[in-house]
């Protein structure tokens, strides 16, 4: 009886040995190289959240003359379709620096003038060369969050036209401004080479209160990102 228990045992042990071998002769799994450069781009909500200050909702208005003073009312569109393109280099999974360009759209704001025919009509577009630290964290298989700080160089332009029966006239004014940028998002990666993000970010005040008026800009954007 001792005998065959002897016998059982060195069976299970050379089993065991055979196994322990395959698994020690099998290659290794290959870790996925790391691709520091990325390109990508995206686009989504914009919005350019005029200063009241500067675009008053209403108000009274001085025609001089036998009209005098007479109150204005306003309507206005501050949302637009917006859109980025952007590059950068990782030092490592948690940062990367990254640089772009950003277009958020145009607001629109119309005056009137209640029993008065003719209006006011404010086209105001906003764009941006921007550069930014961004910190990533995974959070689970594939996932991660992110933040963005950096700053943005503004172009804003304002263009206005009056018309009243008969007769237009027209005007615009520019200015270019940085402004504090930053930002929050998730992202989520397919394989080393592509990947989505979505993201909030604010890039600060845009405009000056003398010419163009000012606003506050911000996007909610989805983007691609092509990794090599």
């Amino acid at each position: 009886m001792k005998r065959a228990t002897w016998i059982a045992a060195a069976i299970i042990a050379a089993a065991m040995a055979g196994t322990a071998a395959a698994q020690g002769t099998r290659p290794a799994p290959q870790a996925q190289p790391f691709k520091p450069f990325y390109i990508g781009g995206g686009a989504g909500w914009a919005k350019l959240d005029l200063d009241t200050a500067d675009f008053p909702n209403s108000g009274t208005i001085d025609l001089g003359g036998t009209v005098g003073t007479v109150a204005f009312n306003s309507t206005r569109d501050e949302d637009s379709f917006g859109w980025k393109a952007f590059a950068g280099w990782r030092f490592n999974q948690y940062l990367a620096i990254e640089g772009g360009y950003v277009d958020l759209g145009r607001a629109n704001v119309q005056y009137t003038v209640p029993g008065l025919t003719g209006q006011a009509d404010l086209k105001v577009t906003d764009s941006a060369w921007t550069l930014a630290a961004v910190g990533s964290f995974p959070v689970g298989h594939n996932f991660s969050v992110l933040g963005k700080l950096g700053v943005a160089w503004h172009y804003t332009k304002t263009s206005a036209n009056v018309s009243v029966p008969g007769a237009s006239a027209g005007a615009s004014q520019s200015d270019h401004r940085a402004g504090f940028l930053w930002g929050l998002g998730a992202a989520y990666d397919f394989n080393p080479n592509f990947g989505v993000r979505v993201e909030y970010e604010n890039f600060g005040t845009a405009g000056e209160s003398d010419n163009t008026g000012r606003m506050d800009t911000s996007l909610v954007s989805g983007s691609a990102i092509v990794r090599f």
